[in-house]
């Protein structure tokens, strides 16, 4: 059972089973992993991920972080890369009704920009629930954005054990879901303070 804060093994098997491709490909070598990885995370490449797992969201990210440094420019764009990779291969892999659920959005069925944002705001809801699916810790909600009356806010709080990759991690995930419904880059985070996360609308839909 899962004692730290942690993430469901669907989505940790994804940065494993990535990372152990690389290795078999001859893409990437062990030495390029112990430069970036803790000595007890190797290991974790050669155990079964179980999908209803919990693991480490701190391993997580650091494979993550590995992830980005040798197979994208590294930084910030490629973190949003690897993020929107992971959302691309659970929306393919229909692991969640939630993310099906983003190919018959309300939001495509209105035309009134009312209308339209008070159904984002149903979808958006809906959505959230993947968060509990997803982490053991943190509370997800969403509220009006009170700068801009036409645009939604995520806040994540009891959130200090994400690390700062995974918020643009996130990003790039919560982004590529928003493009599956033809929103894309909709979504940029702030940590007004450290255990607290938020996800701004960049525009109203």
């Amino acid at each position: 059972m899962a004692a730290a804060a942690s993430i469901k093994g669907t989505i940790f098997a994804v940065a494993v089973e990535a990372i152990s491709k690389l290795l078999a490909d001859g893409q990437i070598s062990q030495e390029d992993l112990e430069r970036r990885l803790l000595p007890g995370d190797l290991p974790w490449l050669e155990q079964q991920i179980f999908a209803s797992g919990w693991y480490d969201i701190a391993l997580y990210c650091r494979f993550q972080k590995a992830l980005c440094d040798l197979t994208t420019d590294g930084g910030e764009r490629g973190l949003l890369e690897m993020g929107a990779r992971s959302a691309e291969k659970l929306i393919q892999a229909s692991r969640y009704q939630q993310l099906d659920h983003l190919r018959h959005t309300e939001l495509a069925k209105e035309r009134d920009p009312q209308k339209r944002f008070q159904a984002f705001g149903r979808d958006l809801r809906r959505l959230l629930t993947l968060s509990s699916s997803v982490y053991n810790f943190s509370r997800w909600q969403i509220q009006v954005d009170p700068q801009h009356v036409d645009r939604y806010v995520l806040e994540i709080s009891d959130a200090a054990a994400f690390p700062d990759v995974w918020l643009w991690t996130n990003q790039g995930f919560i982004n590529r879901m928003a493009a599956e419904h033809g929103t894309p880059e909709l979504w940029r985070w702030e940590r007004p303070q450290r255990d607290v996360i938020v996800y701004r609308m960049t525009r109203a839909v």
